[in-house]
């Protein structure tokens, strides 16, 4: 949606592999204090380091 499109542009979102989740962003409240936060995903499962796993 074009929504998400502005989202991404606004973070400076630059990769094609993150994608925003359905209901991109929420209103998250800890200690007193209200956040908003960006849900989102990689397209793909990326690869581990052989050595640190």
């Amino acid at each position: 949606m074009a929504y998400t499109h502005s989202i991404k542009k606004l973070l400076n979102i630059k990769d094609p592999n993150v994608q925003l989740a359905e209901v991109p962003v929420t209103k998250e409240k800890k200690k007193d204090q209200e956040y908003l936060v960006v849900h989102g995903k990689l397209t793909y499962r990326p690869s581990c380091c052989k050595l640190c796993g």
